[in-house]
């Protein structure tokens, strides 16, 4: 449930970001106007990458979320990689937000390696067998 916070946190302040009407033009945006490229077109081009990539994370935490909680390990493994990625950038870019949306889901994949913890993400097997 942490790690679908987390992936929650990470798009809603992503697309409150990319849709900030107060944003600065990119960097791009101001060499580009040495070619005669209007700089309101770089901001709508950097707008939609944001939103796309917004919501990219958000699927991948969704995604890595269900999967853990059906009980495959290689999901964990590879939320470990996408937590460890987000918190490089996170404090690379000095974007708070998402080093807490990071630290968020860190906190929900570590409960998942507590030895109570376990059994519950064991995976399931399908087919006849007892009922508890």
């Amino acid at each position: 449930m942490l790690i679908a916070a987390a992936g929650v946190l990470v798009l809603v302040v992503s697309l409150r970001a990319a849709l900030d009407p107060g944003r600065p033009f990119p960097v791009a945006a101001i060499q580009l106007q040495a070619l005669k490229v209007p700089p309101e077109s770089v901001l709508a081009v950097a707008r939609v990458a944001d939103v796309a990539i917004a919501v990219v994370t958000f699927g991948l935490y969704l995604f890595l979320a269900t999967l853990i909680r059906e009980g495959r390990n290689w999901a964990r493994a590879c939320c470990g990689i996408l937590i460890a990625a987000a918190l490089f950038f996170g404090i690379r870019d000095d974007l708070a937000q998402h080093v807490g949306a990071a630290l968020l889901a860190g906190a929900g994949l570590a409960l998942l390696f507590l030895p109570h913890v376990a059994p519950h993400f064991a995976p399931r097997r399908s087919g006849p067998g007892r009922l508890h």
